[in-house]
């Protein structure tokens, strides 16, 4: 990686966005990863850290302008900030929708957005777009999430058509059974419909141990496959 490559990772805190920026930054390359709260971020080897939450415009705009004022270009854009959330679509309220989508879809177009000018002038840019298997799967109990990455592959399969011929592409990771903090993190759905209460949950839990089973079902398997004792 050329020694002046500048790059512009977002949701460096864990997981995903904090070992990419730390492989940039030990590629060589001036790396700026962001957060949301400094004062809460633990420091990254050789990543210089900055406020931003992709949800306000005027924390993006304000976190690019400090980025191209240190560095003068932004060559590489790694938009990873985002968050999963659990529950049925039925028992997803409109609102709950509106604020994963504020993060997971419009804080990419927002950041990005931000950076594609530059990018232009500078007739270069790479734009990394973490996804998920869930961008192109379905997913029962996720079903906002996994929205809200297809709405994401199909903006950045799009975007990539319109902005190749200024030096600049753009495309997708979709991770899968990756160990991460996104289920720990994990926001849950504020009702609970007793309909779908028995109903197999696989969720979040599948990246990294799957657990299909409803506690009754759970139940029900081991009373089969117990043998009983008799005195």
């Amino acid at each position: 990686m050329a020694a002046n490559t500048a790059a512009f990772v977002t949701g460096v805190s864990s997981g995903i966005g904090r070992e990419t920026a730390q492989l940039l930054a030990e590629r060589g390359a001036r790396t700026f990863g962001t957060v949301r709260e400094l004062r809460r971020a633990n420091p990254i080897a050789g990543v210089e850290l900055i406020a931003l939450d992709v949800n306000h415009d005027a924390s993006v705009t304000e976190a690019v302008r400090s980025v191209l004022e240190k560095a003068g270009k932004i060559d590489i854009l790694i938009n990873n900030a985002g968050y999963s959330l659990a529950g049925g679509v039925e028992e997803t309220s409109v609102e709950e929708a509106r604020q994963l989508f504020e993060t997971n879809f419009f804080g990419v177009l927002r950041v990005t957005q931000a950076v594609l000018p530059s990018m232009r002038r500078n007739g270069y840019g790479r734009i990394v777009n973490i996804s998920s298997m869930l961008g192109l799967l379905p997913g029962p109990y996720r079903g906002i999430y996994a929205a809200s990455k297809h709405a994401l592959e199909g903006y950045t399969t799009t975007l990539d058509h319109e902005v190749r011929a200024f030096g600049i592409r753009t495309v997708l990771v979709e991770p899968m059974y990756t160990k991460t903090e996104i289920a720990k993190n994990e926001k849950s759905v504020q009702a609970a419909i007793l309909a779908y209460a028995d109903q197999p949950r696989m969720g979040m839990t599948l990246m990294t141990s799957p657990k299909l089973f409803t506690r009754r079902q759970a139940r029900s398997h081991r009373a089969c496959i117990t043998p009983s004792v008799k005195a």
